[in-house]
């Protein structure tokens, strides 16, 4: 099955279709890719999008197929339908893209291409010159980039490129926003893999490139589902070096570290990592697994395991919380003592945090008083907290909150909704 959507992009103006409802979406199902071809070469709805400068999504949908060389020829010959005068263009294709090249260069006025987690970039790829900005599954050499002199900027949603392909990436003099993510899970599917030396292209190796783009690396996501991972640590963590490497990122304005084995480095240099990263607006840690105890030194029971989490969450969170530019911080399966979680609050008092998720982290009732004390500019607060939370109500009602989230485990007393609700009453009439 195959479908594609057209979205009219000029909103505030009527469909050239006829239609009232911006954005336009239509959807055509066909079972046969020929049939497909035919569509898309006398859609009058297809030409009318690309003179009105709409943006095409277009995606196929396969089960199970068993000449995908067939197939693939049957999307090149679709794609090479596509109106010349298309100005953006979003691409997926949800069944095993690794014989699939893209060739796009006939789209001259493109200048937005964005292809699913599942459309590698490969060095024989056909861009067109004209793109300004990329947002591409995986991108495993940067050949194919070279001719787009007015590129700008460059989402790579699940990198597999090495430290010297990535390096390259410091000549695009256009080029001053890049995003990188690194999804270990996506190589679960071998296809993806092929050729390509796994440890070359973690973040514990890739990082070498970091400091060389500090200027234009504005986006650093690193996810490592590392229950359905190898044992290799080189492949589950991130290294020290890579850790240092995030400090010297110096325009990073978003950083995703979660379900990450950092078993070389400690909270003491994640902290020192985090405070040179003074542009971060967005930082979202969660099961991150430090190296919480002195080197060489065993943990003799949970309890000395756990004091040294909380000892360094502290260091972690006062790290955090003085991050001037920050406005969304999300930290879940953590540990927050309520010292960590005043330091937190206190330090942060005089930045711009107006969004703060902490689920799983141990966030007692006092530590929820601290926190509405001290961020006097929370907009949304959800916190996983546990016990009576009465004494906590009249501080929290001050907040200029929209959202409000305190999970399952909280309990206070009715007289406090009044604070929130002074009507609350009525409503059960």
């Amino acid at each position: 099955m195959m479908w594609w959507e057209i979205v009219d992009a000029n909103r505030g103006m009527r469909s050239p279709l006829g239609h009232d409802c911006l954005p336009l979406v239509l959807q055509h199902g066909v079972e046969d890719l020929q049939t497909a071809c035919t569509l898309l070469q006398t859609s009058k709805a297809m030409r009318d999008a690309a003179l009105a400068h709409c943006s095409v999504q277009l995606e196929f949908k396969a089960g199970k197929i068993d000449h995908v060389d067939r197939v693939a020829a049957w999307i090149n010959k679709t794609l090479r339908h596509l109106p010349a005068s298309l100005l953006e263009l979003d691409y997926d294709w949800d069944y095993d893209a690794a014989s699939h090249t893209l060739n796009l260069a006939h789209l001259t006025a493109l200048t937005k291409l964005t292809t699913g987690t599942h459309v590698p970039v490969f060095s024989d790829a056909q861009l067109p010159r004209s793109l300004r900005h990329l947002v591409c599954g995986r991108l495993q050499d940067i050949q194919p980039l070279l001719p787009l002199r007015y590129l700008r900027r460059l989402d790579i949603q699940s990198s597999r490129s090495t430290a010297a392909e990535l390096d390259r990436l410091s000549s695009f003099t256009a080029l001053t926003q890049i995003s990188l993510g690194y999804r270990q899970i996506d190589c679960l599917n071998a296809a993806h893999c092929v050729g390509v030396d796994e440890r070359s292209v973690a973040p514990s190796a890739a990082c070498a490139a970091w400091p060389a783009l500090s200027c234009k690396l504005r986006q650093l996501h690193i996810e490592v589902i590392y229950e359905f991972r190898t044992e290799d640590p080189a492949l589950r963590g991130l290294s020290a070096a890579a850790v240092a490497a995030i400090g010297s990122l110096s325009a990073l304005t978003s950083l995703n570290l979660t379900f990450v084995d950092s078993l070389e480095a400690t909270p003491t240099q994640l902290a020192q990592a985090l405070r040179r990263c003074t542009a971060l607006q967005q930082l979202s840690l969660g099961c991150v697994e430090l190296q919480w105890l002195p080197a060489g030194q065993a943990a003799e029971d949970d309890d000395d395991e756990d004091q040294a989490k909380a000892a360094g969450m502290e260091a972690v969170a006062a790290a955090v919380a003085s991050l001037p530019s920050l406005q969304s911080l999300s930290i879940f399966e953590l540990p927050l003592s309520v010292q960590a979680t005043a330091t937190l609050a206190s330090a942060a008092a005089g930045t711009q945090l107006t969004m703060l998720q902490l689920d799983g982290c141990g966030v007692t009732p006092a530590g929820l008083a601290a926190i509405a004390l001290g961020l006097p500019n929370l907009r949304h607060l959800d916190a996983d907290v546990h016990g009576d939370v009465t004494a906590a109500i009249p501080v929290l009602a001050r907040l200029p909150l929209q959202r409000l989230q305190l999970g399952h485990f909280c309990t206070f007393s009715t007289e406090s909704l009044a604070v929130f609700l002074p009507s609350w009453r009525s409503l059960l009439r």
